[in-house]
Formats: C-alpha cells, sequence, structure tokens
C-alpha cells in the first residue's frame, strides 16, 4: 500500500482553472488511502505480455477529496467530498527494479472507485448557508454526488 501514497495531488496546488467567469478551481487532494485495507484476494494476470497484479482495498474510515477554489470577489475556500464507505480497485504493473533486477510493484492507472457510500459535501469559506445546501443537495441528490466523486478518480497518478 506504500505504492498509494497517504495524500496525493492531480494538479499543483498554485495553479488554478476557470470553472465559469469568476470562479476557479485548483488541483484535488485526496487523503485517507493510507486508511485502506486489502479486501479480497490478489489477482495476477497478464495483458499484452505485461504481468499486472490487482488488488481491491476498502476503507471504513474517511476518504476525504478537497478542492481549493477562490472567487473574483475575494472569496476562497475548499469544496469538499468525504465518504465513510469506499471500496477502489487498483492494479500495479509487475516488473524488474534496474537496480538489483528484483521483482517490483510500479502504479500508472487508475484508482477505480468501486462502491462509495454516504458522501458527503461540504463547501468551506462560502459561508454557513452554502456549506449546509452543499449538505442537503449530497442527502438530495446522492446520485449526482457519486458522479462527482468518481469522476475525480479518473486520472492518472
Amino acid at each position: 500500500m506504500a505504492v498509494v501514497s497517504s495524500e496525493y495531488e492531480i494538479i499543483g496546488p498554485e495553479k488554478y482553472y476557470p470553472v465559469f467567469a469568476g470562479f476557479e478551481i485548483s488541483g484535488f487532494n485526496v487523503s485517507g488511502f493510507h486508511k485502506l485495507h486489502q479486501y479480497g484476494p490478489v489477482m495476477h494476470y497478464c495483458r499484452n505480455g505485461t504481468r499486472l497484479v490487482q488488488v481491491d482495498f476498502i476503507n471504513f474510515g474517511d476518504v476525504l477529496i478537497a478542492t481549493p477554489w477562490k472567487h473574483c470577489s475575494g472569496h476562497q475556500g475548499t469544496f469538499s467530498l468525504r465518504s465513510t464507505l469506499s471500496r477502489f480497485t487498483v492494479q500495479f504493473h509487475v516488473g524488474l527494479s534496474n537496480e538489483d533486477g528484483e521483482k517490483k510493484l510500479s502504479y500508472n492507472g487508475f484508482t477505480i472507485p468501486v462502491t462509495t457510500e454516504n458522501i458527503q459535501a461540504d463547501v468551506d469559506g462560502a459561508g454557513r448557508n452554502v456549506n449546509v445546501f452543499a449538505g442537503v443537495s449530497a442527502m438530495m441528490f446522492p446520485e449526482v454526488i457519486k458522479e462527482v466523486w468518481n469522476q475525480q478518480f479518473y486520472y492518472p497518478l
């Protein structure tokens, strides 16, 4: 599990990208992977001559996705999604290290969410009403929030 860090950033933390006029977001951070536990057997297989290992991980604690945001009005904060139950599939390439010829695992793919339950949404920095609205929206439209959650994992590390 050391291959998948406890925290990683997909896009550099200093660069913001426009979402719409006056509103920008930065790269998101994912934390909580260090709390994952293996779920089920390790599956070994080959694809196009490449040896791969697939492992499922489950987390009964918090996995958190946090995205910094800022508005042209000067307001800024963090949009975050938190899940208390998550299961992920991770694929590792099996290869040889250049130094000593021993087998090593490398990770250069996707972390695929298999199931995620009880996703909570928070918006910090925009006031209590906006934060309450985000929380209520997560309860009223759980599939929309789940889709937002899942899309964050389809970027290679």
